[in-house]
């Protein structure tokens, strides 16, 4: 691995949108051990108050599509016009079958809860290794 490599995967700004806390904590305590700077944010508006005062310097968000303010689906334009060169990991419980992501080249990947946390890292690698 170059040290560009390591710098760019082991010291990037991760952002968490989950409303389940114990998987938020754990995840969030997960990520900080590998090095990641760690975001976290419980609701839709959190998230966008985050990405705002962070002036767009976010690697990667992974997104809840069930928030207790807002539908995660209905963030998405507002992230691809406010912040198009951010990369998105959809996480959720519920994944209708309709959903389909392929079309969208800010859809990073789908993870589907329950995850393990050693495929979460597999999925952090791949994005931001890119």
């Amino acid at each position: 691995l170059t040290a560009f490599y390591i710098r760019e995967v082991l010291m990037s700004k991760i952002l968490l949108v989950e409303d389940e806390f114990l998987i938020l904590e754990a995840v969030k305590e997960f990520l900080e051990m590998e090095g990641h700077s760690v975001f976290a944010a419980t609701t839709g508006n959190d998230m966008l108050r985050i990405l705002m005062d962070q002036n767009g310097g976010i690697d990667l968000v992974f997104l809840d599509l069930t928030l207790p303010d807002m539908n995660g689906l209905d963030l998405i334009p507002k992230l691809i016009v406010d912040y198009p060169a951010l990369k998105v990991v959809i996480w959720s419980g519920a994944l209708p079958d309709e959903l389909k992501f392929e079309d969208q080249p800010f859809i990073k990947a789908v993870l589907s809860k329950p995850f393990d946390l050693w495929e979460l890292r597999k999925i952090i690698d791949r994005i931001l290794g890119e």
